[in-house]
C-alpha cells in the first residue's frame, strides 16, 4: 500500500499493521533528520527521537488533515522534538573547559594529518555553533548530501528560504573560521 492510500486507511480504521508499514516506509528518513538536528555522536538519541516521533504521529493521525503531507509532517515532528532534546542536552551535559581538551591527545601522524584534524575540528566547531535550523540545514545538504526540495519537505521550509538560509550558515562559519585563522 502506498504512503498517502496507507495514511488514509490507517486514519479509518486504526489499524496497527497498516502503521508498522508506515515506519517501515518512512523510519530512515525520520532517523536522518532528528541526526541533522543533533549531530555527530547522536545515533542513540536520535533512534528515541525517531520512535517519539512515530508515536506522536500514531497518537495525533487524526489531525493530519492533507494525507499526501504525511511524510513532511512526520519530519517536522522529529524535527521539533529533536531540537528540544538538543536545548535539553546543553543544560545536562557538563561544559568542558580549554584545559581538558587540550590534555586530549591528538594522533601526531604527520604535520599534515594534525593541520587538517585541527581543520576539521574547526569546522564541526563552527557548525556546532550555528543556531539549531541552520546546523540542520547544514548538515542534511553537505553530509547527507540531500537535495533543497527534500530539506524542504523535511523542515516545512520552501526552498529559496533554505537557499537564503544556506548562504547565511556559510556566511557565519567563514567567520568563525577566519577568526580563527585556519
Amino acid at each position: 500500500m502506498a504512503g498517502d492510500d496507507a495514511i488514509r486507511e490507517f486514519q479509518r480504521t486504526g489499524d496497527e499493521t497498516i502503521f508498522r508499514e508506515l515506519v517501515l516506509t518512512y523510519q530512515k528518513r525520520v532517523f536522518w533528520v532528528a541526526l541533522s538536528v543533533l549531530g555527530p555522536g547522536g545515533d542513540a538519541e536520535a533512534e528515541e527521537v525517531t520512535q517519539e516521533a512515530f508515536l506522536a504521529a500514531f497518537r495525533h493521525a487524526g489531525q493530519l488533515r492533507d494525507e499526501g503531507a504525511f511524510a513532511a509532517w512526520l519530519c517536522r515532528i522529529a524535527f521539533r522534538i529533536a531540537v528540544d532534546r538538543r536545548k535539553l542536552a546543553r543544560r545536562r551535559m557538563p561544559h568542558l573547559g580549554e584545559d581538558t581538551l587540550s590534555r586530549i591527545a591528538a594522533p601526531a601522524d604527520t604535520e599534515a594529518g594534525v593541520l587538517a584534524a585541527e581543520q576539521q575540528a574547526a569546522v564541526r566547531e563552527a557548525v556546532g555553533k550555528l543556531p539549531d535550523l541552520y546546523r540542520a540545514i547544514v548538515h542534511q545538504y553537505y553530509w547527507l548530501e540531500l537535495p533543497l526540495e527534500e530539506i524542504g519537505t523535511n523542515t516545512g521550509i520552501p526552498v529559496g528560504t533554505l537557499k537564503s538560509y544556506l548562504a547565511r550558515a556559510r556566511e557565519q562559519i567563514r567567520g568563525r573560521l577566519a577568526w580563527k585563522k585556519i
